[in-house]
């Protein structure tokens, strides 16, 4: 070909905007991939049939654990604790409890799930004898049948069966069956609180509605009821026990009265508090004697002072008159002096009967005087006498008084002990009549607000919501596989991962072919269908290899894999192919010496020379290359024939010769190079190629595989190429590359050839099966295609 048009598609326009500076250089840095809401879609989208198959698996099971499963009823009966104000029914889901009727509230929840009235229901309802709540015999857990816990002891097994008899047996086995029931009953049983008011609700589940609606209208009657009779028995024990504690108290106190009359009487205490008499005595005759000792005195200070006045404070009622006719006469003697001398016959009169006056007088006043001393010594003499009386007194009442204090102490305990059982008597005969005149029907502080219905629909289970919590929880479990598959599906599908993974750029992305054209070789491919996606992936795979190896003149490339059927056979030959339909001239070499894909040639070429035969000397380049009528410039070299030491021929010096004459022939020479992993062949033509091609089967390959392969080659290999690629696969797994938007721009590959769409049926899904790949590539060799 002229250099000229090798030049015109060696370097377009669109490669000449292309430049590398460098050779590239793997980028071993694994750098965390950034997810997020976008990316967790995808990854939803790629992992939708597990997701489906989850919600649809859940679902599954939990139609079938309805189907199977006994439906529950549960009737609830509502009870509202009296509050201590009296409120209507309508208002006693609003009113606040106090703090004593908060305790109240939690006493009545706790007796009406408490055993006791459990055990009451059991008995009141007959539930000894039925199966539901009979529990079954208890059967050993997977521990105690291997022995690594000890099953529990039978009845009949225990040492103290010898003892007892056959009735103590009987009676412990049905009590242990009562408690069995009772359990049954008390695990069926709800008791709660509706928010925060008087309301309690009460509810029974059961197999039968109208057993629920029974047992739980039983429990709220058993336990009114029973509140009732022990209120009202309560009542009775405590007006019999206030009858007996009266009686008692009242023979006591007829006992200590009597104790203290008969005390009173042996030491002659005429009242029950002597000491007050006595103090009362004691003030009066110590007043009487102040009293008289005051009189005496007085009297004595009036006797001395009539004694000292003599006359002058004599006084009578005689002397009085005496000294009145003495006045009137003194007057008239002055009168008549003034009118007559002194021997007038009238004043003479006047003044004989004025001397006869005063001599009165004088005597009068002498017999008053003596009279007045008289008496005041008489008065003298009985005050002294009432005052010595008075004292001997007061002196007899204290000494009595003292005498007397011993038995006025024992008296007082006495009478303390008789009073305090008078008030005690008192004060239990008060609650006694109290008690027993309030009336006969006591109403208890509960009391029922509604009865249980008995219900329609069973509470357990709840088919629509159970099917939508199954359907969130399968969704939800579906999400945790689809990304624990994705975490763990480690095999590499795109470019992005390719580089995270190896620090590799792909250089292509091939795609997979199905049908009849799954037997047609990749040339051949090429040739008859141009314009499909397949060859035009294989074309933009040599223009991204043109754009990479700045090299002048012929370019060796070395195809090679990690392992076997990968497809790097499938690539090798394309690769030659898309070349030579862009008018370069390419040769594909098989140098897969062990196991060569064209190891089973048609009859016509079974004697033809091949590589092989020119790495032994025994036939020249002309001989081994084989032309292609369909693609003018594309030529390859098989191998006929597999050899046994293989690793001589491609170390020996005709592989260098062959390529060196390749070179002056061909403008692309493409080594199909054994996979790197079994042999190092593939290192060995890497040295001597100007780049190596790794390729991977998508979805198939082992990262950890391709990860040892890199590090073999070292910096030699120039990037990889992903084979087999489901494009429609691809595009649903939602991966946001360029073949994301493959349903979009498919129809471009139609104009030049139809395009190879991607299967959708059995054999695509059997591609996804571990190992079916190495089935399929054996049955294509059989019937010629060119695979591993």
């Amino acid at each position: 070909m002229p250099d000229g048009k090798i030049a015109r598609i060696v370097e377009p326009q669109a490669l000449r905007a292309m430049t590398v500076q460098e050779p590239w250089r793997p980028n071993n840095r694994t750098e965390a991939a950034y997810v997020g809401m976008v990316e967790i879609w995808r990854i939803l989208m790629r992992h939708r049939t597990l997701l489906v198959g989850a919600m649809l698996g859940v679902l599954a099971f939990t139609v079938l654990a309805l189907l199977l499963t006994k439906p529950i009823y549960t009737s609830a009966a509502v009870v509202m604790v009296q509050p201590e104000k009296e409120i209507a029914d309508a208002q006693a889901a609003t009113v606040v409890a106090t703090p004593d009727e908060e305790l109240r509230i939690s006493t009545r929840i706790e007796l009406l799930q408490s055993r006791a009235l459990a055990r009451r229901v059991v008995r009141n309802a007959d539930l000894m004898e039925d199966p539901e709540f009979v529990p079954p015999a208890a059967k050993l857990s997977l521990m105690q049948r291997i022995g690594l816990q000890p099953a529990p002891p039978k009845l009949e097994e225990s040492a103290l069966l010898a003892e007892m008899s056959a009735k103590d047996v009987n009676e412990a086995a049905e009590k242990a069956k009562l408690e069995e029931v009772t359990d049954s009953l008390m695990g069926r049983t709800t008791v709660t609180r509706l928010g925060r008011s008087h309301l309690i609700d009460v509810s029974v589940s059961s197999e039968d509605p109208y057993k629920a609606s029974h047992l739980a209208n039983r429990i709220v009657q058993t336990h009114v009821d029973s509140q009732r009779s022990e209120e009202r028995n309560s009542r009775r024990r405590a007006i019999a026990d206030l009858k007996s504690r009266v009686n008692e108290l009242r023979v006591t106190l007829e006992t200590e009265d009597s104790a203290v009359a008969g005390y009173m009487r042996a030491n002659n205490l005429f009242t029950s508090r002597p000491e007050e008499i006595n103090n009362t005595l004691l003030a009066r005759i110590s007043g009487a004697l102040s009293e008289a000792k005051a009189a005496g005195a007085l009297t004595g200070s009036k006797a001395r002072g009539v004694a000292s006045a003599s006359n002058t404070i004599a006084t009578s009622p005689v002397l009085n008159d005496l000294k009145s006719q003495e006045a009137t006469l003194a007057a008239k003697v002055a009168d008549l002096s003034s009118f007559y001398g002194p021997g007038h016959p009238d004043l003479a009169k006047a003044t004989a009967q004025l001397t006869e006056v005063r001599q009165r007088i004088g005597q009068e006043m002498t017999r008053a005087a003596m009279a007045s001393m008289q008496s005041a010594a008489i008065d003298s003499r009985a005050d002294a006498a009432r005052t010595g009386a008075l004292a001997g007194d007061l002196g007899a009442l204290r000494a009595a008084n003292s005498r007397e204090m011993g038995a006025i102490v024992n008296l007082k305990e006495l009478q303390r002990e008789a009073d305090t059982s008078h008030q005690l008597y008192l004060s239990l005969l008060s609650q006694l009549k109290e008690l027993m005149a309030k009336p006969e029907d006591i109403r208890p502080d509960m009391r029922i607000i509604s009865s249980a219905p008995v219900p329609k629909l069973p509470s357990h289970p709840e088919p629509k919501r159970t099917l939508a919590v199954a359907l969130i929880g399968g969704a939800i479990l579906g999400i945790i596989l689809a990304l624990v598959a994705e975490n763990v599906d480690n095999r590499l599908r795109t470019a992005a991962q390719v580089e995270r993974a190896l620090g590799l750029p792909t250089l292509a992305m091939v795609p997979d072919v199905s049908g009849h054209m799954a037997l047609s070789a990749p040339h051949a491919l090429i040739a008859e269908r141009p314009g499909s996606v397949f060859p035009e992936a294989l074309r933009n795979l040599y223009i991204e290899l043109l754009a990479r190896v700045k090299k002048s003149g012929a370019m060796v490339v070395v195809v090679t894999s990690p392992l076997v059927n990968e497809g790097k056979t499938t690539v090798a030959a394309g690769l030659a192919a898309a070349a030579s339909s862009l008018g370069h001239r390419a040769v594909s070499v098989d140098v897969d010496l062990r196991q060569p894909a064209s190891l089973h040639p048609r009859p016509d070429q079974a004697d033809t020379p091949d590589v092989v035969a020119y790495l032994s000397n025994r036939a020249g380049l002309d001989e081994v290359l084989v032309s292609d009528d369909r693609l003018g410039h594309f030529e390859k070299i098989g191998v006929n024939h597999a050899v046994a030491d293989a690793s001589a021929l491609i170390s020996s010096p005709r592989l260098e010769e062959m390529l060196s004459q390749l070179r002056e022939r061909f403008d692309l020479i493409v080594l199909d190079a054994p996979p790197i992993l079994p042999v190092l062949d593939a290192k060995i033509l890497s040295g001597i190629a100007d780049a190596t091609i790794l390729v991977l089967d998508w979805g198939r390959s082992h990262p950890e595989a391709a990860r040892v392969a890199v590090d073999i080659f070292g910096d030699e290999i120039a990037g990889v190429v992903l084979n087999r690629v489901n494009y429609g696969e691809h595009a649903r797994r939602s991966y946001g590359d360029a073949i994301h938007y493959y349903s979009r721009y498919q129809e471009y590959y139609r104009p030049g050839g139809e395009a190879s769409a991607p299967g959708r049926g059995v054999v695509t899904m059997l591609d996804r099966l571990p190992g079916f790949a190495s089935v399929k590539s054996a049955i294509h060799r059989i019937f010629g295609r060119h695979v591993d």
